[in-house]
């Protein structure tokens, strides 16, 4: 490509070729090598003297530079496989390893797949080349904006529902739960940040209190359970003046002016 980049090849990038073309004679090797480093991020972890070594799992990868390190260390494997999958004397030649590997990869996807319910991880296309990203940008846009309520019931999703049983864990499912309300503050965090900054820090405070076991799983369960009814009913975790209780533009103007005052208090005490 290089030799004839004079010839209508003039906006040819090396770079767009990168992982094209493998080395077949090194293709059990890089297998071996992504499979190992998946396994070594469990390594403390011991399954045997384990009971739930699954859920052992899923708590370790509690922080989220984790989890994703686990989930690019699980598109190494997956896409080594492939290419094994495709070198027909290759996958003959080592077959029962090459099964064995597929058996571990099984597990993991099946953890993966709990792991995202659980924290409500997203599809992240950061991995996507450069031509798609280039194709989302331009033909994926928004003609027209509007507000998005924060009144959800997270409980009545059916789809949801249905993940959480699936995770079992009373503290998966608490988990599940917390990352779903998390996301939704996150989203309307602007139409009125006092609101918010205040369920936040009674999600926040019942997570450190689990972590610090000073409450069991299943509080820890019901906790969230209230927090995602009281989300929903708008239940009044400020305090506001009887006469805004139902106006949600006055509340969110009382807040920021709360915190101005609040703050003013504070520098005039400072001053004294």
């Amino acid at each position: 490509m290089n030799m004839y980049s004079g010839a209508g090849l003039e906006n040819f990038d090396p770079k767009d070729l990168e992982d094209t073309l493998r080395d077949s004679k090194m293709a059990m090797s890089e297998l071996r090598q992504s499979h190992s480093v998946l396994l070594d991020m469990f390594i403390n972890i011991d399954e045997k003297s384990n009971e739930d070594y699954f859920n052992a799992c899923s708590n370790f990868l509690y922080d989220d530079k984790l989890r994703n390190k686990f989930y690019e260390n699980m598109r190494n494997l997956r896409r080594n496989i492939k290419f094994i999958e495709a070198l027909d004397s290759v996958y003959i030649e080592n077959e029962k390893e090459i099964l064995s590997i597929k058996k571990d990869l099984k597990f993991f996807e099946e953890l993966e797949k709990s792991v995202k319910s659980r924290y409500q991880d997203i599809v992240d296309i950061s991995s996507l080349n450069d031509d798609m990203q280039n194709l989302i940008d331009r033909n994926v846009s928004s003609s027209s904006t509007s507000r998005i309520t924060h009144s959800i019931n997270i409980l009545n999703d059916k789809e949801f529902k249905s993940e959480l049983a699936r995770l079992g864990n009373k503290a998966s499912q608490a988990d599940a739960i917390r990352s779903r309300l998390s996301q939704s503050i996150n989203s309307n965090y602007n139409f009125n940040p006092m609101y918010y900054e205040k369920f936040s820090e009674m999600i926040e405070k019942t997570l450190n209190e689990y972590k610090d076991k000073r409450i069991t799983e299943a509080e820890y369960l019901k906790k969230m359970y209230e927090y995602a009814e009281d989300f929903h009913n708008e239940k009044d975790v400020v305090g506001y003046p009887i006469n805004i209780k139902n106006n949600f533009s006055a509340q969110a103007y009382y807040g920021e002016l709360l915190k101005l005052y609040d703050d003013e208090d504070i520098v005039n005490s400072k001053k004294n």
